[in-house]
């Protein structure tokens, strides 16, 4: 062999273990490889970490969390820093440093963003009859809203029952000089800012909830440049027989443009034409994900065929950097229903286009009216006339049918059934729920006695599929797939423990009738 020769041989040698090295170093973040080989794919890899887009408030102290004052009672708006009490009337400030208003409201829970907010009434039906008595906070923003310029206003709007929360008309009002804060302090039946020609309506928006937090939007384009704000109940004048007191909080106040890098989508998420979309950024690369795992061929700011059920996110990059928006949770709902039905031996049973002539479970999925998924689930016997007794469990809210019966309580139920040939059975069914455990509350402390937030089951539960924990702000705790039946959050991220709260979780869980469904709720860890 000729020296020339070696040398290519071992040229294409060392180039083939570089290639290799490189491959099993760094993760590529857009083919659904695990490249280097870590067991985390594309952005689930800290190799291809980009920030999540947040949309900057111009509104200082935008969830009331940092305080002049920590509030002792009721009416000390003014305790939050950058606020103050812009009516006579005066709104309520609470947060956890001293005044929570936890001992005298049902507050919803949980609370949008940090510990603080704001409580307001929109008239006074209790005591001194007032129904112009309307309680607004108000601030200087960091920068003006420019006239004819379009913004948007993002807030979580907090309800209690119906009674004492009804539906409620909110608006943001304007002003071009800070110095018109507050709008009036001097007659308790002013009312709304408007009431004072230096002031504007800016938008507004109706809500109405119960026992919860609602996120809201008000979209308007400014009349003037606008220096301060204020928010609370619209100029409407309404009537009562208790005074109407609500909460709010996470005040995002940006130019609409801001807004439009989030996530868009059809209000019908079965529609054959259902895409995502985000608004066309210059000189931008797109590359949409799935579960944090790129999707072939979607780099395009629209997202037309969607892979099923998941998170979905795009990460946008251009010559400078890069990040990521807010996950879309798309999760088309599915009508499921068991039936069982028996048929004589030598009749078939009709499912979709499957003819059915032996015993078993069958299931087949239809288009319903929206054109959602309907999956149904056939338990077909063949039988001589007889008796059979049939021991089913189903989760609470669902049915299961017997020839044209529903049954959704747990009992016991007895049906006669006759087929066409005068072949007839009586079906004894004893109904019964799944059981489904989970804490409302776990101690994390390492002494052997409910140190770990999992699901449990008494019987039924053949596997947990995924268990996904967000603290109050959205962010992941703990997301694991395919639990073992003592796996589970131990109340530690990273190897650090977190703060004591109320935390969601989320999880899909397989019964040993094969089909999974999806759980959630909120739990509280303690230390």
């Amino acid at each position: 062999m000729t020296s020339f020769i070696k040398f290519i041989l071992l040229s294409f040698i060392l180039l083939l273990y570089i290639t290799s090295s490189a491959q099993s170093t760094f993760e590529i973040c857009d083919n659904g490889i695990d490249d280097d080989n870590d067991g985390f794919i594309d952005i689930q890899d800290e190799d291809c970490f980009c920030p999540e887009w947040k949309t900057k408030s111009i509104i200082p102290n935008a969830s009331f969390e940092l305080q002049d004052c920590c509030p002792e009672s009721a009416s000390m708006a003014s305790c939050a820093s950058g606020w103050l009490q812009a009516s006579l009337a005066t709104p309520d400030y609470f947060h956890a440093c001293d005044y929570s208003g936890s001992d005298i409201f049902n507050l919803p829970q949980p609370i949008p963003d940090g510990e603080g907010f704001i409580g307001f009434i929109d008239g006074s039906f209790t005591g001194d009859f007032n129904p112009k008595w309307k309680e607004y906070v108000g601030t200087c923003l960091t920068t003006p809203l420019q006239k004819d310029t379009s913004y948007q206003l993002q807030f979580h709007l907090g309800f209690m029952d119906r009674e004492v929360s009804p539906e409620i008309n909110m608006a943001i009002f304007g002003t071009a000089d800070c110095d018109m804060l507050p709008f009036d302090n001097t007659d308790n039946s002013f009312g709304c800012p408007t009431g004072n020609v230096q002031w504007v309506r800016l938008g507004g928006v109706s809500s109405v909830g119960q026992n919860e937090w609602k996120p809201q939007e008000i979209i308007f384009k400014s009349t003037i440049d606008v220096a301060a704000i204020v928010v609370g109940p619209d100029c409407s004048v309404r009537s009562a027989t208790n005074n109407p007191y609500h909460f709010m909080d996470n005040l995002i106040l940006a130019k609409l443009t801001d807004f439009d890098v989030n996530i868009k989508a059809g209000d019908d998420l079965c529609a054959q034409d259902f895409m995502l979309q985000i608004r066309a950024q210059t000189d931008a690369r797109y590359q949409w994900y799935k579960d944090d795992i790129a999707i072939a061929n979607a780099t395009q700011n629209i997202l037309t065929e969607l892979s099923g059920p998941g998170s979905y996110r795009v990460r946008i990059e251009n010559e400078v950097s890069c990040f990521l928006s807010k996950a879309y949770e798309y999760f088309p709902p599915v009508a499921l229903s068991q039936r069982y039905e028996t048929i004589c031996k030598g009749d078939s049973f009709q499912l979709g286009d499957q003819v059915l002539n032996t015993e078993g479970i069958f299931r087949d999925t239809f288009k319903i009216l929206n054109n959602c998924d309907s999956i149904v689930i056939v338990n077909l016997a063949l039988e001589d006339p007889q008796e059979r007794i049939i021991e089913i469990r189903v989760f609470p809210g669902e049915e299961f049918e017997i020839g044209t019966q529903s049954y959704s309580i747990p009992g016991n139920y007895s049906q006669t059934m006759l087929s066409d040939t005068g072949c007839d059975s009586t079906i004894h069914l004893q109904l019964s729920n799944y059981a489904i455990y989970t804490p409302s509350a776990f101690s994390p402390n390492s002494d052997g006695i409910n140190d770990i937030f999992t699901l449990h089951s008494d019987t039924g539960l053949q596997r947990i599929s995924s268990l996904l924990i967000l603290d109050r702000n959205g962010n992941v705790m703990f997301d694991k797939k395919d639990l073992e039946s003592t796996d589970g959050w131990d109340g530690m991220v990273n190897g650090t423990q977190v703060q004591t709260g109320v935390y969601t979780y989320m999880a899909i869980v397989l019964m040993d009738d094969g089909v999974e469904r999806s759980l959630s709720g909120t739990f509280s860890l303690v230390r």
